[in-house]
């Protein structure tokens, strides 16, 4: 997957990210994401 650039800056940030669904009935019903937040917001600041 291709990073996203910032529309503010340009800057385009590559980070490792975790996605957590939890099923039900043999369907999502919740979805979690989990990335480095401090490393994302550091690169949209360059």
């Amino acid at each position: 997957m291709r990073p996203a650039p910032s529309r503010h800056t340009g800057a385009q940030v590559d980070t490792d990210c975790v996605h957590v669904f939890t099923l039900r009935d043999s369907k999502v019903s919740d979805f979690q994401e989990y990335a480095d937040s401090a490393q994302i917001a550091a690169g949209y600041r360059r």
